[in-house]
């Protein structure tokens, strides 16, 4: 019997020896094949070579050697491997190691995960994790040609399931890394404990570059600023970058963040120049800068921007052609004037503002409009019949419930004018529209701003659109982050190992986003543009069922001569996504042959 290595055929991998065809004449005494064992590979087939071209293990292991077998280094590739391959087993990582065979993989036995060696390497790295995700980060970088011309920056928040706050101060009468307490909740769930990631992440394939852990009740414009120094400083040392776009919400927008990164480099330095976009907060005399856009609408000084959202290229070139309706695309327009804003210190910025003008968010506006005056009208109409009954006998209980019913609908509110009053013995309710007020309303509708400190010979308004409205897409990114953490308590004891294991996901996230952006320039290569790329949840559900077994050779007695993993034939969709990778067999078996 033969155990090829051979494309029509399994793989055969000896542990400690890489064979190419086995077989048993080869082999004194060897009488039969026995398989021995199914074993999961899944996305390990890339995600092990990967990590060893990038340099992660050695990386970590220069910064932090240690006496032990199992270096530090070897822990941290474990837990991202295991994030990226099954996210919701952290809380068991032994019985992981001993499915995926930790041993075979990384050269580490299951039995030697336990909890004081894992917990060792989160003290030792977390104290100094975001600079790691910055020096491997820019390994990757190097590795993939990524561009930095432009990054986005967001805030997010991890939540946990604890049941009070990490003390102000540590066994040692110290701040301790990080705080987990209550704080804003972006999730909606003030009830939770929360952490707050402040993380930048390059607009070329949304690899995360840089970030930092906060505590849960942290404000945004502190982040913001340490993040933004953080970033100046590893940009210029790290990737080499003299110049970069930051693109953000309004939480970039503080007058202090403005002056920050309008402030020119010290002298002498290697920090990176920064410019930014981001929406106005509508603070600074913004009803009188509003107005004077309206009007400059009016007088025909907007022009209209030639940007397209995906979704709408793929109605027009994509769903269009399967329907009769006509798809109206959305219009934009833009135009140009300059804001002064300023702080309660007093200091001033004055920045470039962009209005922008979306037909979409205008029928937005005008449909969320409308759905609220008939929503009050709706109320109003079920209270008439009730006036000078039961609980409605005086004109001071009927309007308060007008006034619940209006605080119901805030956005009617202030284009109604409602009283109530007595005629001919019985109680009515007046609405009277503000037509004004509507008039207005319907001018403004579509209409929001952008602030910049970009030049318009730099960036006119229309790539100034462009450069905002790609920013969304780094929602997606940190929506992919944010797993449920569900972890042991050896993971959440401390402080420093929560900043540990934040950080090791965000490693995580380096990995899922590069090897996206690879496959997704490898498909594009094979069949030229496309509208719907292929994703990193694709990728990884191409390799879900993708493993191998233990194959040992025995003589007649079944005494094993010899042992061999054997992986699966490689599906036509896997050998493309390892193809767009840059891998092929071999690199899978230098691994598995480096660890045997």
């Amino acid at each position: 019997m033969v155990v090829p290595h051979h494309p029509e055929k399994p793989m055969a991998y000896a542990l400690g020896y890489l064979g190419g065809y086995v077989d048993l004449a080869e082999v004194a005494g060897a009488a039969g094949v026995e398989f021995y064992g199914a074993q999961p590979v899944g996305a390990l087939a890339f995600i092990v070579p990967l990590l060893r071209r990038w340099g992660l293990r050695e990386l970590i292991d220069e910064l932090h050697p240690t006496g032990s077998p199992v270096s530090h280094g070897q822990i941290v590739e474990i837990l991202i491997a295991n994030r990226l391959t099954d996210p919701e087993a952290l809380y068991r990582i032994v019985d992981w190691a001993k499915a995926y065979d930790t041993q075979r993989w990384f050269g580490v036995a299951a039995a030697a995960l336990t909890d004081d060696r894992i917990g060792e390497t989160l003290d030792v790295v977390g104290p100094d994790m975001d600079g790691l995700h910055a020096q491997w980060s820019a390994q990757v970088i190097a590795g993939c040609g990524v561009s930095l011309r432009q990054i986005y920056y967001d805030l997010t928040s991890l939540l946990f399931y604890t049941k009070e706050d990490t003390p102000e101060k540590d066994a040692h009468a110290e701040p301790p890394a990080v705080r987990v307490v209550r704080g804003h909740s972006r999730d909606h769930r003030p009830e939770l404990r929360q952490v707050v990631v402040g993380a930048s992440a390059a607009a070329d394939g949304l690899l995360p570059l840089l970030h930092q852990t906060h505590d849960g009740n942290t404000a945004d414009t502190p982040t913001v600023l340490d993040h933004l120094a953080e970033m100046k400083k590893q940009f210029g040392k790290l990737l080499g970058v003299e110049e970069v776009l930051v693109a953000g919400d309004s939480k970039l927008l503080s007058v202090d963040v403005m002056q920050t990164l309008m402030a020119p480099s010290k002298p002498g330095t290697a920090e990176v120049r920064m410019d930014f976009i981001a929406p106005s907060t509508r603070s600074g005399h913004w009803a009188k800068r509003l107005a004077a856009a309206v009007a400059a609408r009016g007088r025909g000084e907007w022009v209209a921007a030639a940007y397209q959202s995906v979704r709408t290229q793929l109605e027009l070139e994509v769903v269009q052609p399967r329907r009769a309706a006509p798809f109206v695309a959305p219009v934009y327009e833009v135009w140009e004037s300059e804001a002064v804003l300023k702080n309660k210190k007093g200091v001033r910025v004055t920045v470039r503002e962009v209005f922008v003008y979306d037909s979409g968010k205008a029928a937005q506006d005008r449909g969320l409009r409308e759905r609220a005056l008939a929503a009050v009208e709706q109320a109003l109409a079920k209270l008439r019949p009730k006036l000078g009954k039961y609980k409605y006998k005086t004109k001071a209980a009927i309007a308060e419930k007008v006034k619940q019913i209006l605080n119901k609908q805030p956005l009617a509110k202030r284009y109604l004018s409602v009283s109530v009053r007595r005629r001919r013995g019985a109680w009515e309710i007046v609405v009277r529209g503000q037509e004004p007020a509507l008039a207005q309303a319907a001018q403004e509708d579509g209409i929001y701003s952008l602030l910049t400190s970009k030049s318009a010979v730099a960036m006119d308004g229309n790539a100034v659109l462009c450069a905002f409205k790609d920013e969304t897409r780094v929602e997606r990114r940190w929506a992919e982050f944010k797993g449920p953490l569900r972890v042991r308590p050896v993971f959440v004891r401390t402080p420093v190992r929560i900043v540990a294991l934040v950080g090791i996901i965000m490693m995580a996230m380096v990995l899922w986003a590069a090897v996206e952006r690879q496959c997704r320039q490898g498909e594009a290569r094979w069949k030229g543009r496309t509208l719907k790329p292929i994703t990193a949840q694709q990728i990884w559900r191409r390799f879900k069922h993708f493993g191998g077994q233990v194959v040992q050779l025995v003589d007649k007695a079944g005494k094993v001569l010899q042992q061999y993993f054997v992986l699966n034939a490689l599906s036509y969709a896997q050998e493309q996504v390892l193809s767009w990778l840059g891998l092929g067999e071999a690199d899978i078996g230098a691994v598995l042959v480096g660890t045997g």
